[in-house]
């Protein structure tokens, strides 16, 4: 893999409640020759909410092998000390509230209130889904970290984005 880049998926909630998700991951990584501190995983907000304590011991053992943990689609719903104990490294605002930004006030509220909690926190905050330079505007002014979405790129073939970013 070229230079600092991150391989970033995501885990649905069934991953988060099944299988032994850390072994997996580190079986995926040793064969692939993809250190662990390369990979984040982004977890639904919801899968977070409703995580018992296997569920927590499952991403925690993955944050042990230093895959970087990532909230995705985050409303606010997350206790914060949850976030904390899980070693997470960032947060996702989701592409829904992201859209209601700049008009939609309750959307304002939550996106505020994510980039706030995450500042706090010490973690990055990204919001997913920015379309327009009006919601690019209005995140910024909230002290959000990075956006992605449509804004900046439609998706892209990997060997397409890896000649946009990389030197030769």
């Amino acid at each position: 893999m070229s230079g600092d880049l991150c391989v970033s998926l995501n885990l649905s909630e069934e991953h988060v409640f099944a299988s032994d998700v850390a072994g997996v991951v580190e079986a995926a990584a040793t064969a692939s020759e993809v250190p662990p501190e390369r990979l984040q995983f982004e977890i639904p907000e919801a899968a977070l909410v409703q995580a018992d304590g296997r569920s927590l011991a499952k991403l925690s053992a993955l944050s042990e092998l230093g895959v970087s943990l990532t909230i995705d689609d985050c409303t606010g719903a997350a206790q914060r000390d949850l976030l904390a104990e899980l070693h997470v490294k960032a947060i996702k605002i989701g592409r829904t509230i992201v859209a209601g930004i700049p008009d939609n006030s309750a959307h304002l509220k939550v996106a505020t209130e994510a980039v706030r909690t995450g500042k706090e926190l010490g973690l990055t905050v990204i919001a997913n889904g920015v379309e327009t330079p009006g919601q690019l505007a209005s995140l910024r002014d909230m002290g959000c970290d990075r956006a992605q979405g449509f804004l900046f790129s439609i998706p892209m073939p990997a060997d397409v984005l890896e000649e946009r970013m990389l030197p030769r």
